[in-house]
């Protein structure tokens, strides 16, 4: 079973089945070079600062938290070739299928937990 992302504030399930890339050779990796999103729900980034996703074929919904999980940046539809903003602060990075966050309610702040 992987990893349920839970929004505090709105108290819902923003993803499950989350799979975490915390080597280095996974962190580098991610996802690219795939040729549609995997099937989970996501991959968790960690540690890491900021995303990019050249070398992709699809777009990605991207949500970068501090070291106690607080959302600060969000990108949705991120498509190929792009980078986020860079964020010394962050700690975790959460890839998503693009689209997942079109309804959700996610804001700067907010604290996204971790199940396991």
């Amino acid at each position: 079973m992987g990893i349920v992302l839970y929004n505090q504030r709105t108290q819902k399930v923003l993803a499950g089945e989350l799979k975490v890339a915390h080597h280095f050779l996974k962190r580098l990796k991610g996802l690219m070079f795939t040729k549609k999103f995997p099937e989970c729900g996501g991959l968790i980034i960690e540690p890491c600062s900021g995303v990019h996703t050249f070398f992709m074929r699809y777009s990605l919904d991207v949500i970068l938290l501090d070291k106690e999980s607080h959302v600060l940046y969000k990108a949705i539809g991120m498509p190929p070739n792009k980078m986020t903003p860079y964020f010394r602060q962050s700690h975790f990075a959460v890839e998503l299928p693009g689209g997942t966050l079109l309804q959700q309610d996610i804001s700067p702040g907010d604290e996204l937990l971790f199940w396991f």
